[in-house]
């Protein structure tokens, strides 16, 4: 079996056949989200396995009618079909910016931008008549290019855990393809060493890989933010968001060990609001939390990286200094 046959085994698709697996691989993930948004923990945080449903449905009605070409009218695909497909991207870019913790005003905005300004081309193009294989890859490059700014963030973000990564590589992996496939198409590019079959192909086994790590690998960073907040509730005092106690005497055994070893100075500092019992009864618990939370917070902004800060209990509050003598502290 030479290499060429070898590659077309098991890297080509026949686009039927393509169309048919994203139509049920989508379909199949919508009806799976579905069973986790009823379920204890999708209740929990609706919006976004809601978002990550509707992306579904929108792409899988959008590649039902890519199957149909042929069947129903160009106008109904060029139109409907790839508006509901760059809907379902464009949901899943929010998804992405909403997951990735970076997500801010301006850059919803541009998405949103983003998304109308494609959504009118995708109408512009069937409607100048540009020739139908110029028109596909323009427009496939638009979609992804929806996925460039979360992508990026997902992929460098110095915070994120490899499945991000893994996920943004992948969409800014699309909007490569898509930028030189449809560049050698323009051209009318046939020769030399990668031609516009082989990106096809790779741009096929692209759309395969979306299809998976969309809906499981988007499930499994939601499980991962739950498991990080359940992780949070057990070492987080909620109210003043500074370690409880026991995470405290963790951590402070493991800076103790260290400075025995190294004969470094350390000090412990405890800390209490004087006559707090007042103002809970002049001014009420409620206002007494609140000074508890500024209280917190003027702590942590004088606290280096190095020191360890625990709510004690009710007023009370514990600073570990690392490398402070008792003139320091």
């Amino acid at each position: 079996m030479d290499n060429c046959s070898f590659f077309q085994c098991f890297f080509s698709f026949e686009p039927g056949t393509l169309f048919r697996l994203l139509f049920w691989g989508n379909l199949s993930f919508a009806l799976l989200i579905f069973g986790y948004i009823t379920s204890p923990h999708g209740r929990s945080d609706p919006t976004r396995p809601r978002i990550l449903l509707l992306s579904k449905i929108f792409l899988s009605a959008g590649w039902g009618m890519s199957v149909l070409i042929g069947k129903a009218s160009a106008f109904v695909f060029l139109n409907f079909g790839l508006s509901f497909l760059f809907t379902g991207f464009f949901l899943e870019s929010l998804l992405l910016l909403k997951m990735s913790r970076q997500a801010t005003k301006r850059r919803y905005v541009v998405q949103t931008c983003l998304y109308f300004a494609v959504l009118l081309a995708i109408n512009l193009f069937s409607a100048v008549r540009v020739e139908p294989r110029i028109q596909m890859f323009l427009i496939s490059c638009s979609f992804f290019i929806c996925f460039l700014m979360p992508g990026y963030i997902f992929m460098f973000s110095a915070s994120g855990s490899f499945l991000k990564k893994l996920l943004g590589a992948v969409y800014v992996s699309f909007i490569i393809v898509s930028f030189v496939q449809a560049g050698l198409i323009v051209r009318e590019y046939t020769g030399g060493i990668i031609s516009h079959y082989f990106l096809g192909d790779l741009y096929n086994l692209l759309l395969v890989l979306q299809l998976h790590l969309s809906g499981a690998g988007f499930l499994l960073l939601m499980k991962e933010d739950a498991d990080r907040h359940i992780a949070e509730l057990a070492y987080r005092d909620p109210l003043t968001g500074l370690f409880n106690r026991r995470h405290f005497m963790e951590q402070a055994r493991v800076l103790l060990s260290s400075h025995a070893r190294s004969g470094a100075a350390l000090a412990v500092l405890f800390v209490d609001i004087d006559h707090f019992k007042k103002v809970n009864d002049v001014y009420g618990h409620h206002f007494g939390d609140a000074v508890l939370h500024d209280f917190s917070s003027v702590l942590k902004m004088h606290l280096r990286t190095s020191d360890l800060l625990c709510r004690h209990g009710g007023e009370e509050f514990v600073l570990l200094l690392t490398n402070t003598d008792q003139d320091g502290a």
